[in-house]
């Protein structure tokens, strides 16, 4: 599990994990979902077993959790995708939560939280958490490639003994342990 994650082809089906016990639930979710401009692949899921399953055989582009399932909670499917797929958006979609348990949830690494009384929400929610892991990949990629660069800048430092090519190192270094990055 976890691969490298890679950008959304615009063209490619979204795999998508509904994690949900009732299955009227499950077919809402997925109906408000058709409206996105991409087309899903729908895995559903009712209990961990399920989920650990889907997880381990598909590369998943969303992860939808119900909070309370049947001998399972959202909270530990949560730490279960962390662990397999970090950059994977993981939005809960559930009745009422108190807010100290959402407000943990989502310090814990939850994308979002849409209620199940208002599941119109759920479209933008999806769109701009797909959005935000495209933004996230491409600036790791953007801060591999000044690490690349850097090394690069040390052996030519060392090779021509140049100020400016130390400068430039030093700039890039900088521009690394900015906050905006991470």
């Amino acid at each position: 599990m976890n691969p490298s994650p890679q950008p959304l082809a615009p063209d490619r089906e979204l795999q998508v994990i509904v994690l949900e016990d009732v299955m009227w639930d499950a077919e809402l979710i997925q109906r408000q979902l058709k409206s996105l401009e991409r087309k899903c692949c729908f895995h559903h899921c009712t209990d961990q077993p399920a989920y650990v399953r889907a997880l381990a055989s598909i590369n998943p582009d969303l992860i939808l959790s119900d909070f309370k399932l049947p001998g399972f909670s959202g909270s530990e499917a949560l730490a279960i995708a962390r662990d397999a797929y970090p950059d994977v958006p993981f939005v809960l979609v559930s009745g009422a939560i108190g807010e100290e348990t959402l407000a943990c949830l989502l310090r814990e690494g939850a994308t979002d939280y849409v209620a199940k009384n208002n599941l119109k929400l759920l479209p933008p929610i999806a769109q701009r958490a797909l959005q935000e892991r495209q933004v996230k990949i491409e600036a790791r990629r953007a801060i591999h490639a000044v690490r690349e660069a850097i090394e690069v800048l040390r052996d030519t430092k060392r090779a021509f003994k140049s100020k400016a090519l130390g400068q430039l190192r030093e700039k890039l270094e900088l521009l690394l342990e900015t906050p905006f990055w991470r």
